[in-house]
C-alpha cells in the first residue's frame, strides 16, 4: 500500500519548526511555494515569505536550487512595480 502524503498543516508546522531530522518530498516543497504564493497576492510581507521559504529550503537542497530562480525573479518583479 502507498504511502499516504502527510497534510499539508504537518508540513506547515514542520518548515515553522526546528526539527532538522524531518525531510519534505518535492512535492512537499512544491505545496508549500504554491502556500506562499497565495500569501504574496494577499498582501503578505515579502521579506517573511522570504524567510519562510528559506526556512523551507533546508529540508530540501534539490528544490532549493529549483525555486531559487523563481525567488529572485519574483522579488525583481515586486521590486519594479513599487517603483514609480
Amino acid at each position: 500500500m502507498p504511502k499516504l502524503p502527510r497534510p499539508f498543516w504537518q508540513v506547515l508546522l514542520i518548515v515553522l519548526g526546528d526539527n532538522q531530522s524531518e525531510k519534505l518530498t518535492c512535492e512537499e516543497c512544491t505545496a508549500m511555494m504554491e502556500y506562499l504564493a497565495d500569501r504574496a497576492i494577499e498582501g503578505a510581507s515579502i521579506d517573511d515569505l522570504k524567510s519562510t521559504a528559506n526556512s523551507l529550503f533546508r529540508f530540501c537542497t534539490e528544490c532549493k536550487n529549483h525555486y531559487q530562480r523563481h525567488i529572485i525573479e519574483l522579488e525583481r518583479k515586486v521590486l519594479l512595480r513599487g517603483t514609480p
